[in-house]
């Protein structure tokens, strides 16, 4: 397995693990400061503003910066913000430390699948980028239920303080072992809004917001309603999100495997002007990108184009989320 994609779902791991396992560190963490559970929900609202707003705008900040460059400094910012929540003991500043690790996420999110893709043999790009979610997916099934674990047992900041060593030693090697030269897709703010223009993104768009709002927010206090609602000890908190992990990665384990290599960052790169009418195919060549084959020298390197796709139907929308 190349050592590059282990490290970016490592990377995947240590984003998911914090948004997934904070829910069930709610009520110790509002024991802690001196506040209700629905103040310590500020947490959530602080970091699901600051996720949303800066999505397009710190994608086009960094559209100019390399990829290798931009997943260092996301996951570094991540894990000194994921710290200095460890740290902190006012309610404010840690309110305002998980705002900044929002932005950190977003950018190493909307990176790390592109570059997956970038570094990988043409024949196994799809696996590559699944391989990157699947570190997502094991952060919900396993590490979530584990940081709750020892959150509820030994503190909550100790838990916050493994999540910062996952993210800084993640970045550290990203910096030692990802390829330099990988460039960004460079989109200006304007360009990415339009696609809000196009047909089937409102209304995609929409499905996921009331599809959000329904799943989200019981989620948030689920650690209340665990406790206060069914009656259960706080031992039961962290049964509750494995039995929840386990049910969003059996879903996730059933999805069609083959979706990955149609909808990839290459088969969306469109501009305004090569943006295909709805319904059509996306069937442009890509340009050639380098990679390396997993546990070779850097002699190995060579250009290789991607394999046209034939019938890509994938969402325009992607261009907002999949690279910067």
């Amino acid at each position: 397995m190349d050592v590059r994609l282990i490290v970016l779902a490592l990377g995947a791991f240590a984003g998911t693990m914090e948004s997934a396992v904070l829910p069930g560190l709610l009520p110790a963490i509002g024991t802690e400061m001196g506040v209700t559970v629905a103040q310590a929900g500020l947490l959530v609202f602080a970091y699901s503003v600051a996720y949303s707003l800066s999505a397009p705008i710190i994608s086009s900040l960094f559209s100019s910066v390399d990829r290798r460059t931009t997943l260092v400094v996301a996951e570094l910012v991540f894990g000194l913000s994921a710290l200095a929540m460890a740290l902190l003991h006012v309610f404010d500043l840690i309110v305002a430390a998980r705002a900044v690790l929002a932005v950190a996420a977003v950018l190493f999110t909307s990176t790390a699948q592109a570059t997956a893709y970038a570094i990988a043999p043409p024949d196994r790009r799809g696996r590559a980028v699944g391989f990157v979610v699947t570190g997502a997916t094991l952060a919900v099934a396993l590490g979530a239920p584990a940081g709750a674990v020892l959150g509820l047992n030994y503190g909550w900041r100790l838990t916050f303080g493994i999540i910062a060593a996952l993210a800084v030693a993640s970045g550290l090697v990203m910096a030692l072992r990802l390829p330099k030269g990988l460039a960004n897709e460079r989109h200006s703010f304007a360009e990415r809004l339009a696609v809000l223009k196009q047909p089937g993104v409102g209304l995609a768009l929409m499905i996921s917001l009331i599809t959000a709002l329904g799943v989200f927010p019981p989620g948030i206090y689920f650690a209340s309603l665990t406790t206060d609602v069914m009656h259960m000890d706080v031992a039961g908190i962290p049964l509750v999100m494995l039995s929840a992990g386990i049910g969003s990665a059996s879903a996730s384990a059933s999805s069609p495997s083959d979706g990955w290599a149609a909808c990839t960052p290459a088969a969306t790169r469109l501009s305004r002007r090569d943006t295909p009418s709805s319904g059509s195919a996306a069937t442009s060549s890509p340009p050639a990108t380098p990679w390396r084959a997993p546990g070779r020298g850097r002699s190995t390197w060579r250009d290789s184009a991607a394999p046209t796709p034939t019938t890509t139907t994938c969402s325009p929308i992607q261009r907002w989320t999949w690279s910067p």
